[in-house]
């Protein structure tokens, strides 16, 4: 389905096999019998053709009153949650993108800190060695490091769980606005199952039809 909403097959027999053609592009004229010039893409070329309604299967999700020639895609119906998504899942995958491994504080001299950069850059579930707490400690003194000095440090992905709630939240609100029963993407019995599949079928699939 095209992010209009819609999406056009060309019916194309040979041999007595019936297949479906993707079509690139189209335009529909006509008033109850509906005509479709199709731009049809090819390895080497884009192939012009002029079918009648009955030769397509013209696929259309929420389409309106006024113009139910036209589907209208998620961006039309739900802009607002569509964007959401979009940037929580921006957000998700940027907090999934960052180092991750386990620090283990220990004295080092000097402070140059480019090295240590890049090793928390580089971590990958590994352990990097950095700066005590406790600057004064060295491994010839007499005192004692802090305990937590000897305690590794987990960095890495940390999502807020409001973040994950609200992504999930917008995920099914829009699995909802393209009628998918929220009983095929959750934990249900058999019989709520095959309801929701029921559901999918008649309210969404077939209206969907055309042709």
């Amino acid at each position: 389905m095209e992010p209009t909403g819609e999406a056009v097959f060309k019916i194309d027999v040979q041999g007595g096999r019936v297949s479906l053609i993707p079509v690139k592009s189209w335009d529909i004229s006509g008033h109850a019998d509906w005509t479709y010039d199709l731009s049809i893409s090819q390895p080497s070329a884009t192939v012009k053709q002029t079918v009648d309604g009955i030769g397509v299967v013209h696929v259309r999700d929420g389409s309106s009153v006024s113009e139910p020639w036209k589907g209208r895609g998620l961006l039309q119906l739900g802009k607002d949650a569509v964007q959401l998504a979009a940037l929580l899942e921006l957000a998700l995958s940027d907090e999934s993108s960052i180092s991750v491994g386990n620090l283990m504080p220990l004295p080092l001299a000097g402070d140059d800190t480019e090295d240590l950069q890049r090793d928390l850059n580089s971590l990958r579930g590994e352990i990097r060695v950095v700066e005590s707490t406790n600057k004064d400690w060295d491994l010839g003194s007499t005192n004692q490091p802090p305990i937590q000095d000897w305690t590794p440090k987990r960095v890495g992905p940390n999502p807020h769980v409001t973040m994950e709630t609200l992504y999930k939240s917008v995920s099914r609100h829009i699995l909802v606005m393209r009628n998918v029963p929220l009983g095929l993407v959750t934990r249900s019995d058999g019989t709520l199952l095959r309801e929701s599949y029921r559901q999918l079928l008649h309210g969404a699939i077939s209206p969907s039809l055309e042709g």
